[in-house]
């Protein structure tokens, strides 16, 4: 049983990784697998305590996802149309690159996503094109902080977890 939970984390693992990789929450993904893992196998060493810190690891994913995100691109002068077209475009930069190449275009899909939504809303908005380039350039670089600040949580996640089911 212990094996078992150990794929089913596995798999809850590379899941909530590929999510976090579109921009969708993941981490939460993980957190279920974990737990689910635990139900299965009387073994392991998961306590209230342990979900309580993943879930707190969640919480600070999502939190630090949203401060280099948002508040980043808004420091660095991104307008709120900006943003909208970062967060919008990001997405179907995410969709359609994971469409065109599965898995691993959803990344660069939803960077370059994110730059073309910012980029073109900023441009609608009156600014001149250079200055517009400069926003979407912000969001983008904004945007690439957020994905590292969210996956260095989440594989922490990943770590403790496997730690925890041993």
């Amino acid at each position: 049983m212990l094996i078992l939970s150990w794929i089913l984390f596995a798999a809850a693992a590379g899941a909530g990784l590929f999510l976090l990789a579109l921009g969708l929450p993941g981490n939460w993904l993980l957190l279920a697998g974990l737990l689910l893992a635990a139900a299965v196998s009387p073994k392991a060493a998961v306590t209230l305590g342990a979900a309580v810190v993943l879930l707190s690891l969640c919480l600070l994913a999502e939190l630090a996802e949203w401060f280099c995100g948002v508040l980043g691109a808004k420091r660095l002068g991104v307008s709120t149309a900006g943003l909208w077209g970062a967060v919008l475009g990001g997405l179907a930069g995410a969709l359609l690159g994971g469409a065109l190449l599965p898995i691993v275009g959803a990344v660069p899909g939803g960077l370059l996503g994110t730059f073309l939504g910012a980029f073109g809303l900023e441009l609608a908005r009156g600014e001149g094109r250079r200055e517009a380039m400069r926003l979407g350039y912000r969001a983008f670089a904004a945007r690439i902080l957020a994905l590292i600040a969210k996956t260095g949580v989440t594989l922490a996640m990943v770590g403790v977890g496997f730690f925890w089911l041993l």
